[in-house]
């Protein structure tokens, strides 16, 4: 991945975690950030996996939807393990794009094929790639429940 690629994901992420529910989203925002990188000609597929966080010497395992591309994660939705888990939620980062941190692993175990993934309007997801731009020096912070429940639902825009 390019600095420039790692820069748009980056905003990209910035922008999902900014604007819509991630707690219990992980599929819709990687179909999201999938079918918009499918819109600028990029094939990042969304990837059905496990993700291994290190806590306290022990490895926990969580079911979990992320991208991926040339090798590396995408994974926008990563903080909702945090939200579900008060007691470690400093262990998840906001987001992933590139090198996880070193507690952090993930499995791939399938793709989600584009027919089987949820689809979103294309008006939609090219308002989202004019958008994106705005968000590549906006710094997110950590959130709760709340503040994630007052975010837009993805499922409005199919």
């Amino acid at each position: 991945m390019d600095s420039e690629e790692k820069v748009f994901f980056k905003s990209l992420c910035k922008l999902c975690i900014s604007n819509y529910q991630i707690l219990n989203s992980a599929n819709l925002v990687s179909a999201l950030i999938s079918q918009i990188s499918r819109v600028r000609g990029i094939d990042v597929p969304v990837i059905e996996g496990i993700l291994y966080v290190e806590i306290k010497n022990h490895k926990r395992n969580y079911a979990h939807c992320f991208n991926m591309y040339k090798g590396q994660v995408i994974d926008a939705t990563i903080y909702s393990h945090a939200l579900l888990n008060k007691n470690f939620e400093g262990l998840f980062p906001l987001y992933v794009v590139g090198n996880e941190p070193g507690h952090i692993e993930y499995s791939v175990i399938s793709e989600v094929y584009l027919d089987s993934q949820f689809k979103f309007k294309e008006d939609f997801l090219n308002d989202v790639i004019c958008k994106v731009n705005n968000y590549k020096h906006t710094e997110i912070k950590r959130f709760d429940e709340v503040e994630d429940n007052r975010k837009k639902n993805l499922f409005y825009y199919k």
